[in-house]
């Protein structure tokens, strides 16, 4: 058999696992067609059948349970372009523009994504209000094994966890020192700025 961690990757996005290859294929589905949130009529995205239940979340009280909501996860994307950390807030998960969003967002659970597609493989196909329909398909959740984040999204990730708490300054001067943990002599330098 295979090595479970082998399979450890780094999660794209600060939720759940599941939804992410779907986020990713809006992100950048919304990116190419240069779409925003009022340009859009609907989302659906398409699972694996063996999905069903884990992200039925549609009416999330607080961000625990936004990290698990399909509908959540898929409208912050749509709101921003993209997920961050501070989308991931009480007061940014009861706002009304979030909640608009999420109304766009449909999960399916019956579809045959072929086998080139982890279980957490995802298809998302937009509506515009225009009537235009546009598919992205995402085979693997980004960061995984199978499909591993580039060192800018890395980055990118790194320092929108760290900079709110550490200031950007001291943030990026960690994020250089872990890069080059294996020259590092002494590891007080990484305690230091923590």
């Amino acid at each position: 058999g295979a090595w479970g961690v082998m399979d450890v990757g780094l999660k794209a996005y600060p939720c759940a696992r599941v939804p992410q290859a779907a986020m990713d294929g809006l992100r950048d589905l919304l990116q190419r067609e240069g779409l925003e949130v009022g340009d859009v009529a609907s989302v659906t995205a398409a699972f694996d059948p063996s999905l069903e239940g884990i992200l039925d979340r549609p009416n999330p009280e607080n961000w625990i349970e936004a990290r698990g909501s399909i509908e959540f996860c898929l409208g912050a994307v749509l709101v921003q372009g993209d997920a961050t950390v501070d989308q991931f807030a009480d007061d940014y998960v009861g706002g009304a523009e979030i909640r608009a969003a999420m109304a766009t967002v449909t999960p399916r659970y019956d579809a045959d994504l072929g086998e080139e597609f982890s279980k957490y493989g995802a298809r998302v196909t937009v509506v515009t209000e225009a009537g235009e329909e546009h598919v992205a398909a995402v085979p693997h959740a980004p960061g995984s094994a199978a499909a591993p984040l580039s060192e800018a999204r890395q980055r990118e990730k790194f320092l929108d966890c760290t900079v709110p708490v550490l200031g950007r300054e001291d943030a990026e001067s960690l994020l250089a020192l872990l890069r080059s943990v294996d020259d590092i002599d002494d590891l007080a330098a990484v305690g230091d700025l923590l």
